[in-house]
């Protein structure tokens, strides 16, 4: 009697629980296909991971296909709703996290524009393009380099971080007495904003070491001014410094991103 009274029981809860669960169902209307979730209702705007693919709901609950703005950056999926990692879709290429790569060089080389589009490497924008780097004497006798550059990344720079080493006139690194180190990270602040072939002289090298920024209706002299100049004071003390190499480069960008760049590409011969 009590085995057919704890199978009956066992029966009546199995019952009760197919009634109220649901299983994971695609359902397809007029606009594309749906998810619902184990309560019945529909999955929006979130990721859903099957079979070793990755999925997006939209806000109407659809499933996501072709290019999708999901936050600040765009996804592509195929036409079954699976996204696409790591490749090229046409002239754009997606990362292993499916982001669409812009303003930046891709693993095979290439150059992707601020639209995400591929261009050649006779077109492609740098992010910056550092015309010359120069000594000067701080006012209190400490010699510094000056790096002048162009920010033709298309954005404004917040900061960058160089790493710069410093050389003596036999081309030997020089060990630094103020930091204790020879190569060492430097951060500047901005903003530093993008060139503009129609302003001329954005920035102004002041006599006492400081750096302005110039209005350009009020410069008599434009052979004084350049596009933008980092002054990187206190680095080091002049005695055996004779020049200075810099071998790294990273730039935050104002809306929150940023890239690190080979100096090597950036760098022209000094003028």
């Amino acid at each position: 009697m009590w085995k057919r009274f704890i199978f009956g029981l066992i029966a009546m809860l199995a019952a009760s629980f197919s009634v109220t669960s649901y299983a994971l169902e695609w359902q397809k209307d007029g606009a594309g296909w749906k998810l619902l979730d184990n309560r019945g209702s529909v999955c929006m705007e979130e990721w859903f991971y099957e079979s070793g693919k990755q999925y997006y709901l939209d806000a109407s609950g659809h499933m996501a296909t072709g290019w999708n703005l999901i936050g600040d950056s765009w996804y592509y999926f195929e036409p079954d709703g699976s996204l696409v990692m790591d490749r090229w879709i046409e002239d754009k290429y997606v990362d292993y996290s499916g982001k669409m790569l812009t303003n930046t060089r891709t693993k095979d080389g290439n150059y992707v524009g601020a639209d995400g589009i591929r261009v050649s490497k006779y077109e492609a924008v740098k992010p910056i393009e550092i015309k010359y780097m120069r000594a000067h004497m701080t006012k209190d006798g400490w010699i510094s380099p000056n790096i002048y550059f162009i920010n033709s990344s298309g954005k404004t720079i917040s900061s960058m971080t160089f790493t710069v080493t410093p050389y003596n006139a036999a081309h030997d690194i020089v060990f630094c007495d103020v930091t204790g180190c020879s190569t060492t990270d430097k951060m500047v602040s901005g903003p530093f904003y993008p060139d503009d072939a129609d302003v001329c002289g954005k920035y102004i090298l002041s006599s006492d070491g400081t750096v302005t920024q110039a209005d350009p209706n009020s410069v008599a002299d434009y052979g004084k001014t350049f596009d933008n100049c980092v002054a990187l004071d206190k680095i080091w003390h002049g005695g055996n410094i004779s020049t200075y190499a810099i071998v790294g480069i990273k730039i935050q960008y104002l809306d929150g991103t940023w890239e690190t760049v080979d100096p090597y590409n950036v760098i022209k011969q000094s003028y």
